[in-house]
């Protein structure tokens, strides 16, 4: 695995502590045990580091937000499964669902569903699925379609999204969501 250094690239002046835990422990001691460390651990991780980081630093606790891609989602999943509370709302991107939806529905975090409808990796199903599976719950909960449609969307892109920006490969596109104004608008305009 190569040495990441995206932390101090970004942050190294501003924040010296949280580059050096992204960069060294994180990606360099953590994720790079790829074949050691299962999802469940990694999600474990990602929360324990989430409330390190809010308990010693001055970070504004109605404006944490967690987004993940691919096999990233599936943790992100995990991790919104288990303390869906630390964050105020949460970018799912081009992957599986597999945490909790009942513990992320009864915290009600806002939640956006983008993938790709031919995704080469997952396919968009499983995606639906889970979309339709939380929705159904906030159904049971007594929620209005119109509440449940500020705290969960579901946007399944068109091959068009993704061959008119260049990519061919729904899957590999997934980078294109993080410059989708429609999409980051969503996620930042949550606030607890």
């Amino acid at each position: 695995m190569e040495k990441q250094t995206a932390g101090r690239d970004k942050l190294g002046k501003l924040a010296t502590k949280f580059a050096e835990l992204n960069d060294d422990v994180l990606f360099g001691e953590i994720w790079s045990r790829e074949d050691k460390l299962n999802p469940r651990d990694r999600s474990m991780i990602t929360i324990a580091l989430v409330e390190y980081f809010l308990s010693h630093y001055n970070i504004d606790e109605s404006r944490v937000y967690i987004s993940g891609a691919s096999g990233g989602g599936e943790t992100l999943s995990l991790v919104l499964g288990k303390k869906p509370e630390l964050f105020t709302s949460a970018l799912f991107i081009s992957s599986q669902w597999d945490g909790d939806l009942n513990v992320l529905a009864n915290a009600q975090t806002p939640l956006y569903i983008v993938i790709g409808e031919n995704d080469s990796y997952y396919g968009s199903t499983r995606a639906i699925n889970a979309y339709n599976s939380l929705h159904e719950i906030y159904e049971n909960q007594g929620l209005s379609d119109e509440q449940i449609n500020e705290i969960l969307v579901l946007d399944v892109k068109e091959h068009e999204y993704f061959s008119s920006q260049g990519v061919s490969d729904e899957h590999a596109g997934l980078g294109l969501f993080a410059y989708d104004e429609d999409v980051m608008s969503w996620v930042f305009s949550k606030s607890k």
